[in-house]
């Protein structure tokens, strides 16, 4: 998977496609894909998909399920003043340091070599530890909206729009203490960063309709010039 520039139509998004999400009574917050999703694009927006920590939380993960019983987890874990943000399962598109790589919107999204699976491992987001340097390319508290791009076991691709960010309260704004993910969508084959989908048609009940009020509009018409004739 790899990632180049091109036009995207998230600002265009209409309706939703799917409407989703559940939060589990064990704080992980698990989205569910309904059994309506559309099979070529499906696009699910996230309510309560945030997650904040204090300086003494255990760690808490989002996962976002996929199909084919494949899922995506995305961990924050905030310690000793240290905050960590990073993907522990899934397959994700990662960068030259085996984390996880930030896409700006519009960036395309294909199968490659950089798509690979992480199990229990550091693809980090962002990481800052006191006095140390700060790791993974997704700022805190960021200014933009980034996203990640990842891969189903069944080959649909997709992508992820996260933030990391750090609370008006925390000790040291640097140190990552909150993840939020607001919508995540996938397809057969390849996708664009914040593709809002393919354009809704006319319906064909639409088109008719309209066509029976043109021909309403020109029938009346016509009987006001036969009427006017008759009188003349």
């Amino acid at each position: 998977m790899y990632a180049t520039n091109s036009v995207s139509s998230k600002n265009n998004r209409s309706t939703p496609l799917i409407a989703g999400g559940m939060l589990a009574a064990t704080g992980a917050a698990l989205f569910s894909i309904p059994s309506s999703a559309n099979a070529s694009y499906v696009y699910v927006p996230v309510a309560n998909g945030q997650i904040i920590l204090s300086a003494t939380s255990s760690a808490k993960v989002l996962s976002l399920n996929l199909p084919s019983n494949n899922h995506i987890e995305l961990e924050l874990n905030n310690f000793g003043g240290t905050g960590v943000a990073k993907a522990i399962e899934g397959k994700l598109l990662l960068n030259g340091s085996g984390n996880v790589q930030k896409l700006s919107l519009g960036q395309d999204i294909n199968s490659g070599p950089n798509v690979k699976t992480v199990t229990n491992a550091n693809a980090l987001l962002r990481l800052k530890t006191p006095g140390a340097a700060i790791k993974g390319s997704f700022k805190t508290n960021a200014a933009k909206t980034y996203f990640a791009g990842f891969e189903s076991v069944n080959g649909n691709l997709g992508y992820i729009e996260l933030a990391v960010g750090s609370s008006a309260g925390n000790p040291d704004p640097g140190v990552p203490n909150e993840l939020t993910v607001s919508e995540y969508a996938y397809q057969t084959g390849s996708i664009t960063a914040g593709y809002a989908g393919p354009v809704p048609e006319a319906s064909n009940t639409a088109t008719a309709l309209l066509l029976l009020a043109c021909a309403g509009g020109s029938l009346t018409t016509w009987r006001r010039r036969k009427q006017v004739q008759v009188a003349a």
